[in-house]
């Protein structure tokens, strides 16, 4: 686990040295995702991406490595570096977005978490008031180019906050929700990999599971 941490650290010293603007963000949440298992890094570190990355001032990120060493910013963000990015966007080791994948979530969303299948597709989490439906399960699966893979199946009802990914490409969730896939799941519950509910997993919580 520290050596994820480590690669991440460098990659964010890295975009550091290229960027003469230091952004303060609030509450900021970091994870390495490496091989499917996912690393808590400290604040220090938090603060040297979070600066790295020139992310709007006092919003909540979350930032995980792909295999390729590209990062996969997630939040309530709607630029990057000048550049409309809705709530996601992946950069690459120089800090630059990467154009070609541009997901899209619409207003009154948020994206709390994502998790990276050993596919190379993303499952994202948050929650959504938009008016017009969009990301209405609180939950998706991104293709490769960033558009929803409507083929995977999960939903909740309320806020999902986190997701951890396991080797087998199952996916544990927490969050405000008591329903899944609409079955009774209260704040956790696990995902098979094409995004129907696990029966085998019932580990229901008396309230709210952040992570």
């Amino acid at each position: 686990r520290q050596g994820h941490v480590a690669i991440l650290a460098a990659l964010a010293e890295a975009h550091v040295q290229q960027s003469a603007v230091a952004v303060d963000v609030a509450h900021l949440q970091v994870h390495a995702l490496l091989h499917a298992q996912a690393t808590r890094v400290d604040r220090p570190q938090a603060d040297l991406i979070t600066r790295a990355a020139q992310l709007p001032q006092n919003q909540e990120h979350l930032v995980d490595a792909e295999h390729n060493r590209q990062l996969l910013l997630t939040g309530w963000f709607t630029e990057y570096r000048g550049q409309g990015f809705n709530r996601v966007v992946r950069i690459f080791p120089d800090g630059s977005p990467d154009t070609t994948f541009r997901p899209y979530y619409g207003d009154r969303t948020a994206i709390y978490s994502a998790g990276l299948q050993g596919d190379g597709k993303w499952i994202t989490c948050g929650h959504s008031l938009n008016v017009d439906g969009l990301f209405k399960r609180e939950i998706c699966r991104l293709n490769l180019d960033g558009t929803v893979d409507e083929s995977w199946v999960g939903s909740t009802n309320e806020k999902t906050e986190c997701i951890l990914m396991q080797r087998d490409g199952k996916a544990i969730v927490v969050g405000y929700f008591s329903q899944v896939n609409g079955m009774p799941r209260n704040g956790i519950a696990r995902f098979n990999a094409d995004g129907t509910l696990d029966p085998d997993f019932v580990a229901n919580a008396d309230n709210y599971v952040w992570c």
